[in-house]
């Protein structure tokens, strides 16, 4: 194969792969804002940072496309979580 082929290829794939990492980051990003909103409102403060910050995973209520079971699910975990941390931060 020529090599300017070749660096033709490898240039192209590299910028689709890039436009596709661009895309489905920009996809997830309004998750990420809606589930912020939503913990604000319902008052958890210190969920909102931490998802903000990047420190804990966006699946949790945000998705609307999920069963009501689901989020139910979902938030009834998110609230054992914080009051353990609530606890360890409080015994210190």
């Amino acid at each position: 194969m020529n090599p300017v082929i070749l660096i033709i290829s490898l240039v192209l794939v590299a910028i689709i792969v890039f436009a596709a990492v661009m895309l489905i980051r920009n996809i997830l990003a309004p998750k990420k804002i809606g589930s912020i909103k939503k913990l604000i409102k319902d008052g958890k403060y210190q969920a909102a940072e931490k998802i903000a910050k990047g420190d804990a995973p966006t699946k949790e209520i945000s998705d609307p496309y999920a069963p009501k079971e689901v989020q139910d699910a979902n938030r009834k975990l998110h609230e054992q979580d914080a009051a353990k941390e609530n606890e360890t931060e409080e015994a210190k």
